[in-house]
């Protein structure tokens, strides 16, 4: 899945509910997070007693893809967050590999082409690896202007559109987090000026931002398909009976 919204929401506390969970985390906002995390950050890495070198955050990520296709773990589920600061990583590792300062700066279209290409592969690949993959985002407010006039206000993970399109077909649901006064709610009503979206037909547009809430709404929302699923199960046992 992939939950974005505004600072301070509960976002993070929300998916730490969750178990054999891992954070690859991005923002250093750890200090209430009770599963364990792997920071992801650049480092100066000393070479020789007189020459440090640059280790970029991008392939501190890579490495731990790495360790993560090796199996060597009891982890179920593995949480990005931020998506949008990982994205921005890669830019850099990408910038200092080509010999650019902008994406512009390899040509038209190329230099975008080559960030992307590096970054959504590796996150393709992390997801093949057969984990629970969950994206955290912060949330981006814009306005536009609809044909008739009318003002509209869009709101939308803090990423690049092209990014995020290709992102939320790599997840089965997309879903905002907010808060209403004192309350914190998951959205899963589909709304026109709202980023998100899934493959399931929740019952309810909303639910407060709780793990037990929201199981309950997905084993509503796949009543049918649960009920297949134990008949499917029950068959295969009197076949092989």
């Amino acid at each position: 899945m992939w939950i974005y919204g505004d600072s301070y929401v509960g976002k993070s506390t929300f998916v730490d509910q969750l178990v054999d969970l891992l954070f690859i985390n991005t923002d250093g906002n750890t200090d209430n997070t009770t599963s364990p995390v792997i920071s992801i950050k650049d480092e100066m890495v000393q070479v020789t007693k007189r020459t440090t070198e640059r280790k970029f955050a991008w392939e501190s990520f890579l490495e731990v893809v790495d360790e993560l296709e090796k199996k060597e773990n009891s982890f179920k589920r593995i949480c990005i967050d931020l998506v949008e600061d990982l994205y921005e990583h890669c830019r850099l590792y990408m910038y200092d590999k080509l010999g650019i300062e902008h994406e512009q700066d390899a040509g038209y279209g190329k230099g975008w082409d080559m960030v992307r290409t590096e970054y959504l592969s590796t996150i393709k690949r992390l997801k093949s690896l057969g984990y629970q993959i969950i994206y955290i985002s912060k949330e981006i407010e814009s306005e536009i202007t609809l044909k008739n006039g009318t003002k509209l206000t869009v709101i939308k993970p803090n990423i690049a559109d092209k990014v995020a399109n290709i992102l939320a077909g790599t997840v089965d649901l997309t879903t905002r987090a907010y808060m209403d006064g004192e309350n914190r709610y998951l959205l899963l009503e589909k709304k026109e000026n709202i980023f998100g979206g899934g493959r399931f037909n929740f019952k309810v547009d909303k639910i407060s931002l709780n793990k037990d809430e929201f199981i309950k709404a997905l084993e509503e929302a796949q009543e049918g398909i649960k009920t297949y699923s134990k008949m499917e199960e029950s068959t295969k046992k009197e076949v092989q009976a």
